[in-house]
Protein backbone atom coordinates (compact mmCIF):
# COMPACT_ATOMS: atom_id res chain seq x y z
CA UNK A 1 0.00 0.00 0.00
CA UNK A 2 1.16 3.57 -0.68
CA UNK A 3 1.89 5.80 2.15
CA UNK A 4 -1.08 8.45 0.26
CA UNK A 5 -3.18 5.31 0.28
CA UNK A 6 -2.75 4.74 3.93
CA UNK A 7 -2.92 8.48 5.28
CA UNK A 8 -5.99 8.33 3.40
CA UNK A 9 -7.95 5.39 5.38
CA UNK A 10 -5.97 6.81 8.83
CA UNK A 11 -7.34 10.00 8.26
CA UNK A 12 -10.88 8.36 6.69
CA UNK A 13 -11.31 5.84 10.43
CA UNK A 14 -10.10 9.09 12.86
CA UNK A 15 -12.71 11.22 10.90
CA UNK A 16 -15.63 7.86 11.80
CA UNK A 17 -14.00 7.78 15.50
CA UNK A 18 -14.91 11.65 15.71
CA UNK A 19 -18.57 11.10 15.09
CA UNK A 20 -18.58 8.09 18.26
CA UNK A 21 -18.61 10.99 20.86
CA UNK A 22 -17.57 9.28 24.52
CA UNK A 23 -19.99 11.02 27.24
CA UNK A 24 -18.85 12.63 30.41
CA UNK A 25 -20.78 10.14 32.57
CA UNK A 26 -23.39 7.22 31.90
CA UNK A 27 -26.47 8.38 31.19
CA UNK A 28 -29.67 5.90 32.71
CA UNK A 29 -32.44 6.19 29.97
CA UNK A 30 -35.37 4.50 29.32
CA UNK A 31 -33.48 1.02 30.84
CA UNK A 32 -30.48 1.52 28.72
CA UNK A 33 -26.73 2.96 30.22
CA UNK A 34 -25.65 5.18 27.08
CA UNK A 35 -22.06 6.40 27.27
CA UNK A 36 -21.44 7.75 23.60
CA UNK A 37 -23.47 8.98 21.11
CA UNK A 38 -22.96 7.28 17.89
CA UNK A 39 -23.65 9.44 14.92
CA UNK A 40 -21.68 8.07 12.03
CA UNK A 41 -25.00 7.85 10.60
CA UNK A 42 -24.83 11.90 9.82
CA UNK A 43 -23.13 10.92 6.69
CA UNK A 44 -26.65 9.21 5.10
CA UNK A 45 -28.30 12.54 5.99
CA UNK A 46 -30.20 14.20 3.19
CA UNK A 47 -31.60 17.83 2.59
CA UNK A 48 -35.08 16.61 2.92
CA UNK A 49 -34.00 15.37 6.70
CA UNK A 50 -32.64 18.29 7.16
CA UNK A 51 -36.24 20.22 5.99
CA UNK A 52 -38.00 17.86 8.20
CA UNK A 53 -35.95 19.31 11.18
CA UNK A 54 -36.26 22.64 10.19
CA UNK A 55 -39.95 22.16 9.83
CA UNK A 56 -40.62 20.35 13.44
CA UNK A 57 -38.78 23.17 15.13
CA UNK A 58 -41.30 25.70 13.21
CA UNK A 59 -43.88 23.98 14.19
CA UNK A 60 -42.34 23.80 17.83
CA UNK A 61 -42.03 27.96 17.94
CA UNK A 62 -38.48 28.39 17.20
CA UNK A 63 -37.28 30.86 15.25
CA UNK A 64 -33.57 30.44 14.39
CA UNK A 65 -31.31 32.30 11.67
CA UNK A 66 -28.98 29.68 11.54
CA UNK A 67 -30.80 26.61 12.96
CA UNK A 68 -28.33 24.62 11.36
CA UNK A 69 -26.08 25.81 13.96
CA UNK A 70 -28.56 25.58 17.33
CA UNK A 71 -28.61 23.22 19.86
CA UNK A 72 -31.94 22.41 19.40
CA UNK A 73 -31.07 21.32 15.78
CA UNK A 74 -28.39 18.93 17.01
CA UNK A 75 -30.64 17.19 19.86
CA UNK A 76 -33.50 16.92 17.14
CA UNK A 77 -31.41 15.59 14.51
CA UNK A 78 -28.96 13.18 16.69
CA UNK A 79 -32.31 11.75 17.64
CA UNK A 80 -33.30 10.89 13.84
CA UNK A 81 -29.55 9.60 13.25
CA UNK A 82 -29.30 7.54 16.08
CA UNK A 83 -33.27 6.24 17.17
CA UNK A 84 -32.94 7.67 20.14
CA UNK A 85 -35.86 9.86 21.66
CA UNK A 86 -34.67 13.51 21.12
CA UNK A 87 -35.89 13.41 24.65
CA UNK A 88 -32.50 11.45 25.39
CA UNK A 89 -30.39 14.32 24.05
CA UNK A 90 -32.76 17.07 25.86
CA UNK A 91 -31.61 15.16 28.72
CA UNK A 92 -27.81 15.54 28.50
CA UNK A 93 -26.01 17.62 30.68
CA UNK A 94 -24.30 20.84 29.45
CA UNK A 95 -20.89 19.91 28.35
CA UNK A 96 -22.44 17.09 26.94
CA UNK A 97 -24.70 18.74 24.73
CA UNK A 98 -22.21 21.19 23.96
CA UNK A 99 -20.20 18.13 22.82
CA UNK A 100 -23.52 17.12 20.68
CA UNK A 101 -23.35 20.55 18.92
CA UNK A 102 -19.93 21.15 18.11
CA UNK A 103 -20.08 18.04 16.26
CA UNK A 104 -23.30 17.94 14.58
CA UNK A 105 -22.34 21.26 13.42
CA UNK A 106 -18.42 20.06 13.10
CA UNK A 107 -19.75 17.40 10.52
CA UNK A 108 -21.98 20.02 8.49
CA UNK A 109 -19.02 22.32 8.13
CA UNK A 110 -16.24 19.99 7.44
CA UNK A 111 -14.45 19.99 10.63
CA UNK A 112 -15.44 16.42 11.29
Amino acid sequence: MEKSEKNIKMETKENRDRLLVPLSQTYHFEGEDISEMDLRNLREVTAADMIKVSRMMSMAGSVENSEEMSLEYACILAGSVTGRPVEFYRSLKAPDAIKLKNRVTGFFFGAT
